[in-house]
C-alpha cells in the first residue's frame, strides 16, 4: 500500500494543477457525453 502512494504522490508531484483541472474536465465532460448518448440509444431502442 505504501509503495502505491508513494507512486501516485510522486506522478501528481509532476503534474501541474492546470493538468490535474484539465484532466478533470475531460473526465467530466466524457462521463457526460457517454451519459447522454446512452439515453438517447435507450430512447431509440424502445
Amino acid at each position: 500500500m505504501g509503495t502505491l502512494w508513494g507512486t501516485l504522490f510522486s506522478i501528481a508531484g509532476n503534474l501541474g494543477i492546470n493538468d490535474l483541472v484539465q484532466t478533470a474536465v475531460l473526465a467530466g465532460v466524457g462521463a457526460f457525453v457517454s451519459f447522454v448518448v446512452s439515453y438517447i440509444l435507450k430512447k431509440f431502442d424502445k
